[in-house]
């Protein structure tokens, strides 16, 4: 099957002022001030306060990673922050989960309200919890796509599937290729193929084609006897290739230079079941650094750090994040 059509003008893009990959935030690196997913550490942050600290960091836009910063009735409240966001020069992308048609139809309306133009998705939990049925998932999200799609098209929004330690690269391609629609593509992770025991740069060489946004993703990956520990961690003090990961996606990527880099470094600890093995089979082709001690890889909460001290490590966690990012890909280099 013919590959589909993301090409953008490059051109274009530069004319536009889009000299450069612009780099934005995920509101996923705030985990605990979010006030979601079950993290939520005193009032949770707002949409606007999420713009607001990605302009104050030099960000040029905002990954809202769950309908749930969005509580109903959401207009006009929906205009009002895509005012925010375009009266400060930021770009807003919008995600969620799963495949059903209805719930990604919500959510391709409230994309075209906040007037982001794609649409982050995951087909399905995690490889090992309930649920997981990859060839299942990839037949069912087949059927729910092709029955979003034709809204997507209307509204101009693409649908970017995340590979989020639920398929296989080869089984994320498969999907690609089954629905075979120009809105349709990837939000690469960079660090999730590590919970596949997948090595980054091949996942980003094999799904570069179709990517249409990111996750730069940082983690310090340890093997602890029958689990293999994912640590979340700032961009740079981690595993993640992501300095050749984003080569290879300037490069293999229809985007291009207008692709975004969206930070997403969160403090979170995921846990991955692995035989030794497989575990040894995969640490050759993996090129891990020096394992975290215990006492790195537990959580702040664990340490018995306070609320306003878990708040201060996430802010200084992503600040550290986008310094790192801006120094590499930010305007002038």
């Amino acid at each position: 099957m013919a590959q589909a059509n993301y090409e953008v003008d490059q051109d274009q893009c530069r004319s536009l002022g889009v000299s450069t990959m612009l780099i934005g935030l995920d509101s996923y690196s705030f985990r605990y001030a979010a006030g979601l997913w079950g993290t939520a550490i005193g009032p949770p942050l707002s949409p606007e306060a999420y713009l607001h600290r990605a302009e104050g960091l030099g960000l040029a836009g905002v990954q809202f990673c769950d309908l749930g910063h969005f509580p109903s009735p959401r207009e006009p409240y929906l205009s009002s922050v895509r005012a925010q966001a375009e009266g400060a020069g930021l770009y807003v992308e919008l995600g969620t989960g799963g495949t059903d048609p209805g719930h990604l139809g919500d959510a391709l309306r409230v994309a075209t309200a906040l007037g982001a133009t794609v649409l982050r998705t995951f087909v399905g939990p995690f490889r090992w919890e309930p649920g997981s049925d990859p060839p299942g998932l990839v037949s069912t999200a087949t059927r729910n796509l092709q029955q979003a799609l034709p809204l997507a098209g209307q509204l101009g929004v693409r649908i970017a599937i995340e590979n989020h330690i639920d398929l296989l690269a080869e089984e994320l391609l498969s999907l690609l290729e089954g629905v075979g629609s120009e809105y349709l593509g990837v939000c690469l992770d960079t660090g999730n193929p590590f919970g596949l025991l997948e090595d980054p740069l091949a996942v980003a060489e094999a799904l570069g084609p179709y990517t249409l946004t990111t996750h730069l993703k940082e983690f310090r990956v340890s093997p602890r006897g029958d689990r293999l520990v994912l640590r979340g961690a700032a961009l740079g003090e981690g595993d993640v290739p992501n300095e050749q990961i984003v080569d290879i996606l300037r490069r293999r990527s229809p985007l291009g230079e207008a692709l975004h880099l969206n930070i997403e470094t969160a403090i979170e600890r995921v846990m991955i079941p692995v035989s030794p093995e497989e575990l040894s089979a995969a640490q050759g082709r993996l090129h891990l650094g020096q394992p975290w001690a215990e006492d790195q890889l537990a959580l702040p909460e664990e340490r018995g750090a306070t609320p306003a001290e878990i708040l201060a490590a996430e802010h200084a966690q992503v600040v550290a994040s986008a310094h790192w990012a801006l120094a590499r890909w930010g305007e002038g280099h």
